[in-house]
């Protein structure tokens, strides 16, 4: 690795990626080059378009994998566009995941990258994959286990080590945020026009994600990590295009109706604002919050459609959620260790309770011990301690104001993906990849902000030296 290399990316190729993408859905949407609503498989078309861009990105990966590493941002929210042909699912994030972890090896070997660092998380990620690994052994369904670890390794060990060691100059930094910032944007905006092209109303969202649940916990996260960016940015044209991607984000989110994730972005935006010591807002907001609730429990709900469930626990959806919880914790009685098996609450839930509507917990760490074992539900909230406990630290100790707002932006997503993982499973693709770059910049982050100060100090030195005049004692 060479650390003194210009960077080979910056925030202008975030433009120009998003730029390209809106220029293919025009031009796709005037001459229908593909139908998202036919069958992939039946086009051969579709098919060899998919491969020959499989190669392009491969090749630029090979040819600048710093722009490579950016790209894999804006897939990531693709969960639904598999590569077609094959006999499993695996998308094109997925793919391009992979080609870029093995990249990173070998560039890794040329030494035109750094090894793979030591952070806070790498032996608590060791141990939670160790334990998804047993409790794969003890599956009742080996195919379902295989596909649910390998998301596992694809979330926690490529993507959060890809993200550490690819991102360690402050270049790089800048370019995956605002990567981060525009690909919400794209996504909130084509929730926004599918919201009115499927009739307006009490219609919900799915977007690029595929399940509304998962578009809203998207957008909670984006949403939170934006508004701390806002907040920071001096610059009055960055600040402005910030809020308006935060107001594109709010307008997408509201549409997705998910109440979790609602939730997430209040707690977020609350817990963030408090660490900054916005007494004002908070309480400004909390008014809002209040006015919005006292209204869907008051108003008659021909006046305000679906709103009118959002603050009530007795619907179908948050009875349903109840006996999940019931049936995991009885799950977790009787297989504490290794739980009932990797990918199997399906089979296991089937089978006993004859219930498979309620396989799928609503909770991840209840999911997770039910699948995978106590141990396994334990190490999973370490990473979210850990990840909390040393970035308040961070956040106390820094003194550069960049790295002050960066940490709390991050501290904010992660508070708005655990908060929505309370009432649904969100370890999902689409969704996996973002969360483990939040973690992920954490680290790398702290890295550039270290090694920074150093490199200007050694800088000032050395400009400080009269090289003419003390050539001789220097030996030149």
């Amino acid at each position: 690795m060479n650390a003194q290399s210009r960077d080979m990316v910056s925030p202008r190729h975030a433009f120009i990626l998003a730029a390209i993408i809106v220029a293919s859905v025009v031009l796709n949407s005037l001459f229908g080059f593909i139908d998202p609503e036919t069958s992939l498989k039946v086009s051969k078309f579709v098919v060899g378009s998919y491969y020959a861009g499989g190669a392009l990105l491969t090749l630029i990966a090979i040819l600048n994998f710093e722009l490579a590493v950016l790209i894999l941002i804006f897939l990531a929210p693709l969960a639904g566009y598999t590569l077609p042909g094959l006999k499993f699912f695996f998308t094109l994030s997925d793919m391009y995941l992979v080609i870029l972890v093995f990249l990173m090896f070998v560039r890794s070997n040329l030494r035109r990258e750094r090894g793979v660092p030591s952070t806070h998380l790498n032996r608590i990620i060791f141990i939670f994959v160790a334990l998804t690994v047993l409790s794969m052994i003890n599956s009742r369904d080996m195919s379902s286990g295989f596909a649910n670890l390998a998301q596992t390794l694809e979330f926690f060990v490529f993507a959060y080590f890809l993200i550490v060691v690819a991102v360690y100059k402050r270049g790089v930094l800048d370019s995956i945020i605002y990567a981060i910032v525009i690909v919400s944007a794209l996504v909130s905006i084509q929730g926004i026009l599918q919201y009115f092209q499927l009739g307006g109303g009490d219609t919900r969202i799915f977007g690029a994600l595929g399940h509304f649940n998962a578009t809203g916990s998207y957008l909670a996260m984006n949403l939170v990590f934006t508004f701390n960016l806002a907040l920071a940015q001096k610059d009055l044209k960055t600040k402005y295009f910030y809020y308006a991607i935060i107001i594109l984000n709010t307008a997408a989110l509201l549409m997705t109706f998910s109440r979790g994730a609602w939730i997430a972005t209040i707690l977020g935006i609350v817990l963030s604002a408090q660490i900054r010591g916005m007494i004002q807002f908070i309480r400004a907001f909390a008014l809002i919050v209040v006015a919005i609730t006292v209204l869907a429990v008051a108003a008659p709900p021909r006046y305000i459609g679906r709103l009118y469930s959002a603050p009530r626990v007795a619907d179908e959806a948050s009875l349903s959620r109840l006996r999940q919880y019931e049936i995991a914790t009885d799950t977790i009685s009787t297989y504490p260790l290794l739980g009932v098996g990797l990918g199997s609450n399906l089979e296991y839930v089937t089978l006993v309770y004859n219930e498979p509507h309620n396989s799928e917990i609503h909770n991840l760490f209840l999911h997770v011990g039910s699948e995978r074992g106590v141990p396994a539900m334990i190490a999973l909230c370490a990473i979210f301690v850990s990840f909390f406990v040393n970035i308040v630290r961070r956040i106390g100790r820094t003194t550069d104001p960049f790295f002050y707002s960066f940490y709390i932006a991050l501290f904010a997503a992660v508070v708005a993906f655990a908060t929505v993982n309370m009432f649904a499973y969100q370890l999902i693709r689409g969704l996996g990849i973002p969360f483990a770059i939040f973690l992920a910049l954490f680290p790398a982050a702290t890295y550039i902000e270290d090694n920074t100060p150093a490199e200007t100090e050694w800088a000032g030195m050395l400009s400080s030296l009269d090289l003419k005049r003390h050539h001789i004692e220097m030996g030149i």
